[in-house]
């Protein structure tokens, strides 16, 4: 039996495992409440593939978010539909662009974006590692050397909260002064969008709108869980009470 037991817990995987363990540990009304709590969820994520659509529809329309200098940028005032972000900034050849990788978020390129009126590096322009040369065409085109042209993209600090990008942005900081650029403390941090702003909705409506079917599912799974628990529960004290009937 041990080994029996043993081979069954490999052939279902941890996931399987867990879902199990679960079932018979947790009470049934805990299923019913993971349901409520899930569907909670799930409102938010479907409110935001609703408003992307709309953007998508809406895409022949000027941007959603204000054009603001990069210096002068508000996250809190600022902000467009799903972190929708235009900012004016300025470029540098003389800056160095910086990879970042095996983070734990992913692999990313960044550029440093400097501000209209100085040479300060008042923002940071990134994309995914195979996207660099996508991402350094597109701000050449629209952030030469000594210009000030707009660029437009979602505002994005996830790859930043990591530990070890910090770090590798502390070893450029000394390097970035010695060129005679000044780093602001409070950095934009811009995802361009690379393949226009029509497929980058897209592209997030569909996220949100897995996310919000992924979350009805197992709300779904938690009120069938919690249904059959309970289920069980009344069967097992309908046959003590008739056993002590009898």
């Amino acid at each position: 039996m041990p080994v029996l037991k043993f081979l069954f817990w490999i052939l279902v995987g941890w996931q399987g495992a867990l879902v199990i363990w679960l079932f018979k540990r947790v009470p049934w009304w805990a299923f019913f409440f993971l349901a409520y709590f899930l569907l909670r969820l799930m409102g938010p994520e479907y409110a935001k593939y609703q408003i992307a659509m709309e953007n998508v529809v809406a895409d022949t329309d000027p941007p959603r978010a204000p054009l603001v200098l990069v210096e002068d940028f508000d996250a809190s005032r600022d902000l467009g539909p799903m972190n929708e972000i235009l900012v004016q900034a300025r470029w540098s050849e003389d800056l160095p662009a910086i990879a970042f990788d095996g983070v734990s978020v992913m692999d990313f390129t960044v550029f440093p974006l400097l501000s209209t009126a100085e040479d300060r590096i008042a923002g940071l322009a990134f994309a995914g590692k195979s996207e660099r040369e996508q991402l350094l065409h597109l701000v050449r085109a629209g952030l030469e050397a000594g210009t000030q042209l707009p660029l437009h993209g979602r505002y994005d600090n996830v790859p930043f909260t990591d530990q070890r990008v910090q770090k590798e942005l502390q070893r450029y900081r000394s390097r970035f002064n010695r060129l005679g650029y000044e780093i602001g403390e409070h950095l934009v941090l811009i995802s361009p969008y690379l393949d226009g702003r029509r497929a980058e909705l897209v592209r997030a409506a569909e996220a949100n709108r897995f996310w919000a079917r992924v979350l009805m599912v197992l709300a779904g799974l938690s009120l069938v869980f919690g249904t059959v628990k309970l289920v069980q529960k009344r069967r097992s004290a309908a046959g003590k009470i008739s056993i002590g009937s009898s």
